[in-house]
């Protein structure tokens, strides 16, 4: 998936140099979510956009007045990479200077951000300043009768959502980073017996009550009578699913999903470890 970065909703967006760090924040969040198949592309001219003032993006890392700041030095690599680690969309310009792109943030018809994304995935990336904060598209006029909406994201949250809901995510991923700092771990789920064994419809089934889960608090998941969150016992030895596994020794519990479905795992403080799926109720009759 390719995005661009939307250089328009950075110059001359900010009062001064702690509300530009204050906005991108969300941007570095994206980038150390460190997506498989995600490239970011920004324009070889980024070191060169007026953030404030007179204040240029290369100045924030050069200029001392501002380099020393903890926050700046904080963000240096990142900084650094922003502007310098390719790709650069402008050296693969996919839009022609004789199209003409048309939208209600800039004067300019070719040559930004925006346009470039109409040539691509149609998805740009903007810091969250007011003005883009709200706009979840933007619409582009191409050439004066074709109109192409363009996807506009400002979170981390907006980027993973987008993603998953079109397939651009593989789920066990989207889990793993969605779910971080939660009270779900989907570190040591058996793959085998996770999201491959699930259906396309199955997925999103789960997806929900994790996403349920998640807000809980385990006062509110010990006592809900939807989740049923209870510990795994079987009869015996013999008819665990985890004998002859690392967890085969383990407090295991479960929780329901739907009628049938189950999500296993192990709690570890105020974490649970999410181990298996269980979509037949078979494991479930026997514990």
């Amino acid at each position: 998936m390719q995005i661009i970065i939307n250089e328009i909703s950075m110059e001359k967006k900010f009062r001064d140099l702690t509300d530009f760090l204050k906005h991108l924040r969300e941007i570095l969040l994206i980038y150390k979510l460190e997506i498989e198949d995600l490239e970011i592309y920004k324009p070889t001219y980024l070191y060169d956009i007026v953030l404030f003032g007179e204040v240029k993006f290369w100045d924030v890392l050069r200029n001392r007045k501002f380099s020393r700041d903890d926050v700046v030095k904080r963000y240096k690599l990142f900084l650094d990479n922003m502007i310098h680690k390719e790709p650069y969309w402008d050296l693969d310009r996919q839009h022609k200077d004789s199209d003409m792109y048309i939208c209600d943030f800039t004067a300019k018809t070719f040559d930004y951000g925006i346009a470039e994304a109409c040539e691509r995935d149609k998805v740009v990336l903007s810091v969250s300043c007011e003005e883009f904060l709200k706009c979840e598209i933007i619409h582009v006029t191409k050439n004066g009768s074709n109109t192409l909406d363009i996807v506009n994201i400002c979170s981390r949250e907006m980027l993973l959502e987008y993603m998953k809901a079109n397939d651009s995510i593989r789920p066990l991923s989207y889990c793993k980073l969605k779910f971080k700092g939660t009270n779900l771990c989907f570190d040591e789920i058996d793959e085998e017996y996770g999201f491959d064994s699930l259906e396309k419809g199955d997925i999103k089934t789960y997806l929900a009550a994790f996403d349920q889960f998640s807000q809980m608090s385990w006062q509110q998941i010990l006592s809900s009578d939807g989740l049923r969150y209870k510990p795994y016992a079987p009869s015996n030895d013999k008819e665990s699913c985890f004998k002859g596994t690392p967890y085969e020794s383990m407090k295991i519990f479960k929780f329901r999903v739907t009628q049938k479905f189950r999500c296993f795992g192990y709690r570890k403080e105020d974490v649970f470890y999410v181990i298996r799926f269980e979509v037949d109720h078979k494991i479930s009759d026997k514990g």
